[in-house]
C-alpha cells in the first residue's frame, strides 16, 4: 500500500498524519494503524494532546468499557484543544467515537497546523504581528524554502518536490550550513537527479536527513514522488527541518534582532533591513527535535528517580529526575515564593537542599507535594506492564486493588480472592485488608501506626 504512486491526495495525507501521530506517540509505546478506530475511545487522542501540549489534561478514562466512557474522553481531549485557543469548526465527539474519517483527518489537520507549522512559521517571519492563518502560513513555509534553497525554482508545495531535486537541495543546504564539518557535501549532487529514478533519488535524501540531521520519515519517498502529493503532508514533513532552522545557535553575543544569524541553506544567511528588522530566516540547523529532549525510555526513569543525576522531562512536561541547584536558604525562598501554584515543584535532591527544606515549615507543605509525585512515578513505573495509571494515590489506592497489583509485581506472587471490582466500602475495606496482610505476614515488612486505607 505505501509503495503505491497512485494514491489520491486524500491517502497521501492520511498515510503522513498517522505516520506524525506515530512519531509523537513513540515514547508511549503506542502505534496508530488506523485513524477511525485507533482515536475514536479518545485515549490515543488525549496520549498525543498530551505529548504536543507538554502537560496533563487531567484524569480520564483509561478502560473505555462503553460510548459514554470512549465520549467522555474525547470531550476531555476537545475542552484542551479549546483552552489552547485551537479553533475547532463542525467536530464533535461524535465524530470521533463514530470514526468518521473525513472528520478525523480534519481534526488531525487542524492540530497539525497549530503544532507543527503555524507556531514555526510566526516564529520565523518575526515581522507578522497578527496570527498567522492556514494560507498565510503556506506563504510563509513557502518564500522560507526559496530563501533557504536559491539555487533551484521551487514555486509550490506539491508538484515541484517530485522529483527529488527539491528535498536534495534542502537537504543539500541544512549540511553545507552545519558546524559539522563530516555533513559538508551531502546531497550535492541533487542537479542530476533524473526524474525517472525519483523514488529512488528520494529515499536516499531522506535516509541521509533522518540518520543526520534527525528528521523522522513521516512522509513516505513514493508520497513524495506522487503527483497527488497535497500541501499538507508535504509541510507536515518540512516542518521538521523548520524547527531545526529555528534551533540554529545565534553566531553572535548579543541575540536582538539587529543581529545577523546563520541561515539553513548556502544563501539563505539572515540579512537585516534598514529598520534594523531580520528579513531572512534564522537559527538553523539544531540537530535535535523535541521528541529526543524528551525522557524515551522508562530505564531513563528509573536511572533519573534513584540518582542525583541531571533532570530529564517528561512528555507531559513534569521533572522526572533530580536537579542540581545552587544551594543557600534565601535562594530556596526566593524561588518557592515566585513559584505559580499550578506550576510543577521541581525536586531537589541534593544534601544542601534537603536541610533547608526540612528546616523549614513554611516548605513542609511542598516537600509532601515533591514526596508524593516520586512515589506517584515509581508506582506507575513498577506497573506500566498492566496498563494502570496513578494520577491521585488518596483516590486510586483507596479501593485496593491498584495497590494488590503493585504488591503482586514486587513480591512475584499473587494475592488471591481480592474484589476486582468492589462496588461497595466493606468490599474496599476488604481489599485493603489483603494487602496489608500480605506485608505484613507474607513478606515480613513492620508497618507502624497504618490501618486499612
Amino acid at each position: 500500500m505505501f509503495s503505491s504512486l497512485h494514491a489520491t491526495p486524500d491517502t497521501v495525507c492520511e498515510r503522513t498524519i498517522t505516520k506524525w501521530i506515530n512519531h509523537h506517540l513513540k515514547t508511549q509505546n503506542v502505534k496508530v494503524t488506523n485513524l477511525a478506530e485507533d482515536l475514536s475511545d479518545g485515549i490515543n487522542l488525549i496520549l498525543l494532546l498530551e505529548t504536543l501540549m507538554r502537560k496533563s489534561v487531567g484524569r480520564y478514562n483509561r478502560r473505555t468499557r462503553s460510548m459514554q466512557n470512549k465520549r467522555e474522553n474525547v470531550d476531555i481531549a476537545l475542552r484542551a484543544m479549546h483552552m489552547e485557543n485551537i479553533q475547532l469548526r463542525g467536530i464533535g465527539s461524535d465524530d470521533i467515537v463514530s470514526g468518521n474519517l473525513p472528520k478525523i483527518l480534519d481534526l488531525m489537520k487542524t492540530l497539525i497546523r497549530h503544532f507543527c507549522i503555524i507556531e514555526l512559521v510566526e516564529n520565523t517571519d518575526k515581522k507578522k504581528t497578527r496570527t498567522i492563518g492556514e494560507g498565510d502560513a503556506q506563504s510563509v513555509f513557502l518564500q522560507w524554502i526559496q530563501e533557504t534553497v536559491c539555487d533551484l525554482p521551487i514555486n509550490n508545495l506539491t508538484t515541484d518536490w517530485n522529483d527529488g531535486k527539491a528535498i536534495g537541495a534542502l537537504v543539500n543546504a541544512f549540511a553545507s550550513a552545519s558546524p559539522d564539518m563530516s555533513l559538508r557535501g551531502f546531497c550535492s549532487e541533487w542537479k542530476s537527479f533524473e526524474p525517472k529514478d525519483a523514488v529512488a533519488n528520494i529515499t536516499e535524501v531522506m535516509c541521509i536527513a533522518e540518520k543526520e540531521l534527525k528528521v523522522p520519515q513521516v512522509l513516505s519517498p513514493q508520497d513524495m514522488a506522487n503527483p497527488a502529493l497535497d500541501e499538507m503532508s508535504l509541510m507536515i514533513y518540512l516542518s521538521k527541518f523548520l524547527k531545526l532552522d529555528r534551533k540554529q545557535p545565534q553566531t553572535t553575543n548579543e541575540t536582538s534582532d539587529d543581529n545577523t544569524s546563520q541561515a539553513g541553506g548556502s544563501c539563505a544567511s539572515a540579512k537585516t533591513n534598514n529598520t534594523g528588522e531580520v528579513s531572512g530566516p534564522i537559527e538553523t540547523a539544531g540537530m535535535k527535535t523535541e521528541a529526543e529532549d524528551k525522557m524515551t525510555s522508562d530505564d531513563n526513569f528509573s536511572q533519573a528517580a534513584d540518582s542525583s543525576s541531571s533532570a530529564k522531562t517528561s512528555s507531559t512536561g513534569e521533572m522526572s529526575g533530580p536537579i542540581e541547584t545552587a544551594g543557600t536558604k534565601a535562594e530556596v525562598e526566593e524561588k518557592v515564593d515566585k513559584r505559580d501554584e499550578k506550576k510543577e515543584v521541581e525536586f531537589k535532591e541534593t544534601t544542601e537542599e534537603f536541610e533547608v527544606v526540612s528546616s523549614d515549615k513554611h516548605l513542609d507543605a511542598e516537600w509532601k507535594r515533591i514526596q508524593e509525585k516520586t512515589f506517584t512515578r515509581w508506582v506507575n513505573h513498577i506497573l506500566k506492564d498492566l496498563d494502570v495509571e496513578i494520577t491521585d494515590m488518596s483516590v486510586d489506592l483507596s479501593d485496593g486493588i491498584n495497590l494488590i497489583l503493585l504488591l503482586e509485581v514486587l513480591s512475584g506472587k499473587p494475592i488471591e480472592h481480592y474484589h476486582k471490582q468492589p462496588r461497595i466500602h466493606a468490599q474496599k475495606m476488604e481489599n485493603c485488608q489483603k494487602a496489608l496482610y500480605a506485608i505484613a505476614k507474607r513478606e515480613g515488612i513492620r508497618l507502624v501506626n497504618i490501618g486499612k486505607l
